[in-house]
């Protein structure tokens, strides 16, 4: 197992110097290292239970759909861990010439379904927005060439039409 593969617990964590971050889930709260930086942020979500009740939905489908999905074993290992994930969006990697979307084969009427469900689409405008917030410079990066390959390419589409994210992942797991 290599340094990357182990998982540490809480306590050889603490002995490393890492600190514990107390958190209830919702006000956005920055990491940062020893020199200041901000290296993550744990984005929170809305004070609304609105919110709350369309993640749990988004949870539900993700269930759903899965079990409907029957996923076969060789495809739930991968390095993200050992669940079934499937990626959605444009991809430009692995000798592709070309920016392309990525094909789902027999998934994707259940990733249609979920990129298309109301409560998706709102969780990916807040990711979306929570990156403009903490990294404006980024997120316009983002924004300005994914509209110039929008323009160059009108064959592709983004997943969502209030989020900069090119791809997304389904973690079925």
């Amino acid at each position: 197992e290599s340094e990357a593969e182990h998982g540490y617990s809480r306590a050889e964590l603490l002995a490393l110097g890492f600190t514990e971050v107390p958190w209830e889930g919702f006000d956005p709260r920055p990491i940062v290292d020893r020199e200041g930086r901000i290296v993550a942020v744990m984005a929170g979500q809305p004070h609304d239970p609105s919110y709350s009740a369309a993640c749990m939905e988004v949870h539900d489908a993700i269930l759903r759909e899965g079990a409907a999905a029957n996923f076969c074993k060789p495809s739930t290992s991968h390095r993200r861990g050992d669940f079934p994930a499937v990626n959605v969006g444009i991809s430009y990697g692995k000798g592709q010439r070309v920016p392309s979307r990525l094909q789902n084969g027999a998934l994707a009427a259940i990733i249609n379904r979920l990129v298309g469900s109301e409560a998706v689409m709102r969780m990916a405008t807040y990711a979306s927005a929570s990156l403009n917030l903490w990294a404006p410079r980024l997120h316009w990066h983002y924004a300005d060439h994914l509209d110039a390959l929008y323009s160059k390419l009108p064959n592709l589409r983004p997943n969502f039409a209030r989020s900069v994210f090119p791809c997304a992942a389904f973690n079925f797991g």
